[in-house]
């Protein structure tokens, strides 16, 4: 029927969709060179139109032949898109953390949209380093948590050094983040937005931990204090 064939059409475009078929359209085409497809036959027209947005319009079904399809050199197909990226926010019952500072400095930084309480600050004032906040689910209770961690980004993403200042058993959050890594937001500035967070090891760890030193050099000193191998995660935004 016409419908189905206006479908079939618009789905195969210039083969993304792998089926190793393209559209027929006129000299005109906004396709590339590579991707140059044939006149339409009496009655039927496909093509690019402003914007780049595929325009299509055919003739009766009877007057459809098959020859406004044929095969062409297979291009790679769109992969498929990962469910995670359709996961919102996290949501559930906020627990803050039994720290007062931990606390104190996510309700400061979340309330000014990262302006304030974005930096490091010790008994000795403020360090200067700067901070981000990081948004977990608890891998027992379930429910939201949140943290100021060291900022060490690179390209768009970040580092999480499960450091506890060089004690000797990770942090909770590293347990939550392990537990589930595709429910996780961090806090770089004025929105928090989604990441997915997985452990680097060997040379990519290396890597990262070098930058985790540069951004903030009380890391080298952390895993001098303890006889575990502190981990490092990267979030990357979703």
């Amino acid at each position: 029927s016409l419908p189905l064939v206006a479908a079939f059409l618009v789905a195969s475009r210039v083969d993304r969709s792998g089926t190793g078929h393209r559209l027929c359209g006129s000299s005109g085409s906004r396709a590339s060179p590579r991707a140059r497809v044939p006149a339409c036959p009496r009655g039927g027209r496909a093509g690019w139109g402003p914007g780049g947005g595929l325009s299509v319009s055919v003739a009766p079904a009877t007057q459809v032949p098959p020859a406004w399809i044929w095969p062409a050199r297979r291009v790679r197909p769109f992969r498929a898109v990962s469910s995670s990226i359709l996961v919102m926010p996290l949501e559930g019952e906020y627990e803050p953390s039994p720290q007062a500072w931990v606390r104190e400095q996510v309700e400061a930084y979340e309330s000014s949209g990262g302006a304030r309480a974005n930096t490091l600050v010790t008994e000795a004032g403020d360090t200067g380093w700067p901070v981000v906040v990081v948004t977990t689910r608890g891998n027992k209770s379930g429910k939201i948590r949140k943290f100021p961690l060291m900022r060490v980004e690179h390209d768009g993403e970040y580092a999480l050094v499960a450091s506890k200042g060089g004690a000797p058993h990770h942090p909770v959050w590293y347990y939550n983040l392990k537990a589930a890594p595709g429910e996780v937001m961090l806090q770089d500035g004025p929105t928090p937005f989604d990441v997915e967070v997985r452990e680097v090891t060997g040379e990519e760890k290396a890597l990262w931990w070098a930058r985790a030193v540069a951004a903030y050099p009380p890391y080298a000193e952390y895993q001098e204090r303890t006889a575990r191998e502190i981990p490092v995660l990267v979030a990357r935004r979703r």
